[in-house]
């Protein structure tokens, strides 16, 4: 992962950290290193869009997601274990990110909001994150990528440049159909541990 700060060449302005709750989708402050409020990996192409350092939230943020994440991962789990014949072709694997790197630039462990579940299915790697990029694009000069923190996106495929398979909306069941994809669930943040691995195993047979 080589993580840097200079987005001029790829034109992209202005992006937005958000936090899903109930009540609706709120705007965060986001972490700033030196000129730039967030980081870009030149070899994935995944931005990591971070939030402010004196967020008074993002302990609990960091804690709630994780605990999310090891909920739904044994979900996923079980309805594997209990349904072999129609989940043969899926297995859990156990990469889920390497985010030692934005903790070791941001001096903090907000990093580990970027952490997924991995599933494989005929060697395809599908992923389950808990947050969700969009990219805004009103014309060709004026780009910008967008995170929601405590929000699902699914992913399917191999790294590649993340940005470009971006959805250009928040909304549900949005996505760009491509074989590196990714897709906007219905399934909200609040929803049974059952339910968004229901939700993920069946995006992954479908695709």
């Amino acid at each position: 992962m080589a993580l840097t700060n200079d987005l001029n060449d790829l034109g992209f302005e202005n992006s937005k950290l958000f936090l899903y709750e109930k009540e609706g989708i709120v705007e965060l402050k986001k972490y700033e290193n030196d000129e730039s409020p967030f980081l870009y990996d030149t070899i994935s192409g995944n931005f990591h869009i971070l939030p402010a350092l004196d967020n008074e939230n993002i302990d609990e943020i960091i804690k709630f997601t994780l605990k999310k994440r090891d909920e739904i991962k044994e979900s996923i789990k079980k309805k594997i274990k209990e349904n072999p014949e129609k989940y043969k072709d899926i297995k859990i694997n156990s990469y889920a990110g390497n985010r030692e790197r934005i903790s070791k630039n941001t001096g903090t462990n907000s990093g580990k909001i970027f952490l997924y579940i991995r599933v494989e299915k005929k060697d395809i790697p599908y992923d389950l994150m808990f947050i969700r990029f969009f990219v805004d694009e009103t014309d060709k000069n004026d780009k910008t990528v967008n995170c929601i923190l405590k929000s699902f996106q699914f992913c399917k495929g191999a790294v590649l440049h993340s940005y470009l398979a971006y959805p250009i909306t928040a909304e549900p069941k949005a996505k760009k159909s491509v074989e590196f994809m990714y897709y906007n669930p219905e399934v909200t943040f609040d929803a049974l541990p059952d339910k968004v691995a229901e939700c993920f195993l069946e995006f992954v047979e479908d695709n």
